[in-house]
Order: C-alpha cells, then structure tokens, then sequence
C-alpha cells in the first residue's frame, strides 16, 4: 500500500513540476521515462515478494476477526426465514 502511495506521489509531482513549464514533446519524454520507473519499481517489488517467500494471498481465505470488521463498520445479521 505504501508503495503505491509513492508512486502516486512522484507521478503527481511530475505531472504538476512539467505541465505547465514544459514543451508537449519535453512533457511526453518525461512521461515515458515515469512509466519506465513506475515498472522497474513494481517489478522489483513482486520480485522482492517472491524472493522473501511470502506470498500475498498465502493466507487467503481466512476468517475474518471481529476487530477488522469493527474498523470497516460492517455488522453480519442473520437472514430469517
């Protein structure tokens, strides 16, 4: 989640650092290489995960506990028939 947070992040502060200052053909360069960056990133986060041996959904499906419904506000009711 955090890495994703800075990759918005550094994509809107491209965007608002060349938008308005730079030339359209600058501006598509720069974008390009944002989106090179945003790739090797992301790739070598799922590489990362596969090397710690960790995956994601190792756990899943599990129960879901009382405490994390609490924090999403969600009540389970049972239906009547």
């Amino acid at each position: 989640m955090v890495m994703e947070l800075y990759l918005f992040l550094a994509m809107f502060l491209i965007y608002v650092l060349t938008a308005f200052m730079v030339k359209p053909h600058v501006l598509n360069r720069i974008w390009s290489l944002a989106f090179v960056v945003c790739f090797a990133v992301t790739a070598v986060a799922i590489a990362f995960i596969r090397i710690s041996g960790q995956d994601v959904m190792m756990s899943a499906p599990s129960e879901v506990t009382q405490k994390q419904l609490d924090e999403l506000h969600i009540q389970i009711t049972k239906l009547e028939n």
